[in-house]
């Protein structure tokens, strides 16, 4: 994206996957290198619904793609993308192959 820092507004209740859902609607050339798109029935706990009202998510990979650390530990490692965020919190990221 060209920027070494760049500060996200959170709320208390975000979680990191809502935080970087914020980064990247400021860099959306970057969202599909880092989310895989998904559709969210309205019933998050039926399997098949009849229901046309689908939500579009997105939901970062897995896998050896970008490397995302959360205040110097890799997420996939400590807590996972749904770990929430505290004020001051420091979230890097390093695309593939870096």
């Amino acid at each position: 994206a060209g920027q070494e820092e760049q500060t996200i507004h959170a709320h208390s209740d975000d979680t990191l996957a809502a935080v970087l859902r914020k980064f990247f609607n400021y860099h959306p050339a970057l969202r599909e290198e880092f989310f895989e798109v998904a559709w969210r029935a309205p019933e998050e706990d039926v399997e098949a619904t009849w229901s046309t009202d689908f939500e579009k998510v997105y939901i970062p990979r897995e896998g050896p793609y970008w490397r995302i650390l959360l205040n110097g530990k890799e997420v996939r490692y400590a807590g996972g993308f749904d770990q929430p965020i505290h004020a001051g919190d420091v979230i890097a990221f390093f695309p593939p192959g870096r």
